[in-house]
């Protein structure tokens, strides 16, 4: 599997801004960030398309693009999301003091 293009948005200008909406979103429920990234694409496209048949096309183009992204991350066959991590990502553990929990393990006379 490819680099995750979730968090590739492309170009440089675009991974930055994609880690700023991760951060805004941060502790926010599903339906309170769907709801904002809805109304935030609606507005840019709003803003930006003079013409009807112009957004609808720009609108299907994105949500084409948004779909082919996700349908990645499931798999063909049973539908399930895959729960594999990208070779390409590193998974960075937090750090656990190991001495707070294996000081006592073999001690009979700590209880």
């Amino acid at each position: 599997m490819p680099a995750d293009p979730l968090k590739n948005p492309g170009t440089e200008e675009g991974r930055l801004l994609f880690e700023q909406f991760c951060a805004a979103a941060h502790n926010h429920s599903i339906e309170a960030v769907l709801s904002a990234a809805t109304n935030m694409i609606a507005n840019c496209l709003r803003q930006n398309y003079g013409l009807r048949t112009e957004v609808e096309g720009r609108v299907d183009e994105l949500f084409v693009r948004c779909k082919q992204i996700l349908l990645e991350h499931y798999d063909p066959v049973t539908g399930q999301r895959r729960s594999v991590v990208a070779f390409d990502q590193v998974i960075r553990p937090q750090m656990v003091l190991a001495d707070e929990i294996f000081n006592n393990l073999g001690d009979k006379r700590r209880h």
